[in-house]
């Protein structure tokens, strides 16, 4: 009863696999395209991002989020750093900021805590540390995640200068 980033943390520490993978309980990986990605790896990459789907529970509304990353493809460290990193610094994260979309190795992310102090971006956070220890990473355009709105949330929205707050 930590709240999500305690789960997280416990999850992370009792993980036996090479691979994480974060879902949230009232939404839905595609199991299928979690064991495409993994088969079409080729490289021993760090991070694996996929694009999601959001749907408006309200509405019904389906919309695909595109990382907007190259797909296909190993990207080394001078692209997380030149293109990655700056975009979370700029406030382009469209679907970069979440952990939902992301395949992450055991190895690395257990070197890493989500912040159990935060209400919010938290999944940011983690990311930006989690970044700072990638070489490479791999980007598929195949949809991996399908993240349930209820058409009134807020805190998903951009806030200037929250970059600068997370790294405090």
């Amino acid at each position: 009863n930590g709240g999500v980033s305690s789960a997280r943390n416990a999850g992370i520490a009792e993980s036996r696999g090479k691979y994480i993978v974060f879902a949230d309980v009232d939404d839905i990986v595609y199991v299928d395209t979690l064991y495409r990605i993994m088969d079409s790896q080729v490289e021993d990459v760090d991070l694996i991002i996929a694009n999601y789907e959001e749907i408006n529970l309200l509405t019904q509304e389906k919309t695909t989020i595109d990382v907007g990353i190259e797909t296909n493809r190993v990207h080394e460290r001078s692209f997380i750093e030149k293109d990655i990193l700056q975009r979370y610094f700029k406030g382009q994260v469209q679907g970069l900021a979440t952990v939902c979309n992301k395949i992450y190795k055991a190895e690395i992310a257990k070197k890493i805590q989500f912040d159990e102090k935060r209400s919010h971006g938290e999944d940011w956070k983690f990311n930006i540390e989690y970044l700072k220890e990638c070489t490479l990473l791999y980007a598929v355009s195949d949809v991996l995640y399908l993240y349930r709105k209820d058409g009134n949330q807020t805190y998903n929205k951009y806030r200037k200068n929250i970059g600068y707050c997370l790294l405090v």
